[in-house]
């Protein structure tokens, strides 16, 4: 049980890292988010905020 509890506590004590992305206009969204992301060899990644506008978008 004591095992279980460390392990916790290392993991909710893990700092986030953000990273800052800009994009030029035209620029696939997905594309240049999925690149970054292998770039920086993340494991997991979220979006926490956008600004801006698409000026169209596909699924």
């Amino acid at each position: 049980m004591r095992q279980t509890a460390i392990a916790f506590n290392l993991i909710t004590m893990t700092a986030m890292k953000t990273l800052p992305i800009r994009l030029t206009p035209g620029q696939d969204l997905r594309a240049a988010l999925e690149a970054q992301v292998l770039a920086q060899n993340c494991r997991a990644a979220f979006v926490l905020s956008g600004i801006g506008s698409l000026p169209w978008m596909s699924c």
